[in-house]
């Protein structure tokens, strides 16, 4: 089916009469303004036409699907203007920001996508203070602040949903993860408990309980927490790379390169395994191995932002096995890839990343 063209004036124009989009008259002509000002001083909601409020709803939503985000984001802003109770454009102006939040992470404005991921919290919270008996929204509202980095919120919203959905097994899972992070893991086992309940093959659920068991040292339970995680969806890798971590940490580093060497060397270049792979073999005291791990990294992965650390992990490894000069040349590299202190071509930490320092002065001190 052919999706509906909103061109930008008519949709201005169908909107004029309520949100004063476009002058048409003077503002002391407009028999609205004396009302909307009347209802500003009462604290109530401006009389707006429904009608009008579907039709920016809609238009605003077809520029979403088609991401032009600056016309939706434009008809949203007057229509919250207009009509500041109206739940679902605070959802809308959330999307649509924290999508534009997307767009100045790729291409490498990290102060522009937190900035407008807390505007699209913002509306979120402000949606949940209009309508706070919804759980969905209360879900997506928690969602929207960890992005924003705004963990207590998350929190707040994780808990109240689950306290208006009990039935709802995602509400207390997204609260675990949460109390994981705060270390509070008597109530996190509470929260999976109650997501097991509801769903006893919720492999988060499990994998999560491994967690805990894991930082209890309890390394039987979480072995077999993490074993039933990966029965339940054997292919997913971020739950091999918790079983390896359970191994290494219990003190057995072989098992856990046993998990992981015989990866694709595609998935041996994400972070996490990377780093699991080059523990384990620091913990046997093969550094050239753990240094190999993460120059494998970088080859595999050159232009990514955090290129450069991949490099100094493996000059400190160098530095551990006594080869200084293969140190240095990382150095250079992590340099080169942008952990000098002017950025550098990939475009990384720049201003003097404080790891690259640290591999210098190493260096110098050796």
């Amino acid at each position: 089916m052919r999706r509906r063209q909103w061109p930008p004036i008519v949709v201005l124009a169908t909107l004029a009469g309520c949100f004063g989009l476009i002058g048409c008259r003077n503002e002391a002509d407009s028999p609205t303004s004396k009302e909307d000002a009347a209802a500003a001083s009462s604290g109530s909601e401006p009389s707006v036409d429904r009608e009008a409020i579907e039709t920016a709803l809609a238009a605003a939503n077809e520029y979403l699907n088609g991401l032009d985000l600056p016309e939706a984001e434009i008809i949203l802003e007057k229509l919250i203007e207009r009509a500041p109770r109206e739940v679902r454009a605070r959802e809308l102006m959330g999307q649509v920001l924290s999508l534009k939040a997307d767009q100045a992470l790729r291409s490498g404005d990290h102060e522009a996508s937190a900035a407008v991921r807390s505007r699209a919290y913002e509306h979120y919270r402000q949606a949940c203070q209009i309508e706070p008996g919804s759980a969905g929204l209360q879900q997506s509202a928690g969602v929207m602040a960890m992005a924003a980095g705004r963990i207590d919120a998350a929190l707040a919203h994780f808990t109240e949903a689950a306290h208006l959905d009990g039935t709802n097994p995602q509400h207390p899972l997204y609260e675990a993860q949460i109390l994981i992070q705060r270390k509070r893991y008597a109530e996190a086992r509470d929260s999976l408990d109650r997501v097991l309940a509801l769903d006893p093959d919720e492999p988060l659920a499990h994998a999560s309980l491994a967690m805990i068991a894991l930082e209890e040292g309890r390394f039987g339970e979480a072995l077999a927490h993490i074993a039933q995680a990966r029965q339940l969806v054997p292919g997913d890798l971020r739950f091999r790379v918790q079983e390896a971590k359970i191994h290494r940490r219990a003190g057995n580093p072989t098992r856990a390169l046993e998990l992981l060497t015989g990866l694709p060397a595609a998935d041996r270049a994400d972070g996490g395994i990377t780093v699991e792979i080059a523990a384990a073999y620091t913990d046997l005291g093969e550094h050239e191995k753990a240094a190999e791990a993460w120059a494998h990294r970088y080859r595999q992965r050159p232009t990514d932002r955090l290129a450069y650390l991949a490099a100094v992990r493996a000059g400190e490894a160098y530095l551990r096995a006594g080869q200084r000069e293969a140190a240095k040349l990382w150095l250079e590299q992590a340099l080169i890839a942008g952990g000098s202190t002017g950025g550098g071509a990939g475009g990384g930490a720049g201003g003097g990343a404080p790891e690259v320092r640290a591999l210098q002065e190493a260096l110098e001190g050796s």
